[in-house]
């Protein structure tokens, strides 16, 4: 069964409870359920442009929900609805789910398998003071912090234009 695509105010309201999910739970949910939105909002994003698009439709919409996030991620990359550095950031940020997912302890995001990926995170760079940007040379208080907010960042800005992109190609078609 197909879901529905949804309203404007639904998706605000669900960028909000990432806002608030970044913002104050601990590592493990931030990366799990942050990425789990940024895997449904590009399944939205998708759904809605091949559902405006009849030759694309017919040949890729079947099966679409049925797709992986890294799938999903290539898909949107092949149609052109992702920037390289958005798409290298979703790939980051799937690579480190994974590790977050497949681990037995407790981690957090300044775990050395972790900390190769988040180095390599761009996305954050538009809202993190330029004093912030550089990646912290020591894994002190601050350091970890300065991480955990690369990380958060990151996210916030590409669930923030994912939705900023379904709601233009609304408006749009």
């Amino acid at each position: 069964m197909k879901k529905p695509i949804p309203s404007s105010d639904e998706m605000f309201k669900d960028l909000e409870k990432i806002y608030e999910i970044v913002n104050s739970y601990p590592d493990y949910y931030i990366v799990i359920i942050s990425t789990s939105y940024l895997d449904d909002s590009l399944l939205i994003l998708l759904d809605f442009f091949l559902n405006n698009n009849c030759k694309l439709y017919k040949k890729l919409l079947p099966g679409l929900s049925n797709k992986n996030f890294s799938q999903k991620i290539e898909l949107a990359k092949d149609l052109k609805l992702l920037s390289n550095k958005i798409f290298d950031d979703l790939t980051n940020i799937r690579r480190i789910r994974n590790i977050f997912a497949h681990s037995r302890k407790r981690m957090t995001l300044y775990e050395a398998n972790v900390l190769k990926y988040i180095k390599r995170l761009k996305s954050h760079i538009p809202s993190t003071p330029p004093h912030e940007r550089a990646f912290p040379k020591k894994l002190n208080k601050e350091g970890k912090e300065r991480i955990a907010n690369i990380y958060k960042q990151t996210v916030l800005n590409i669930a923030h234009k994912l939705s900023a992109d379904y709601y233009t190609y609304k408006i749009l078609s």
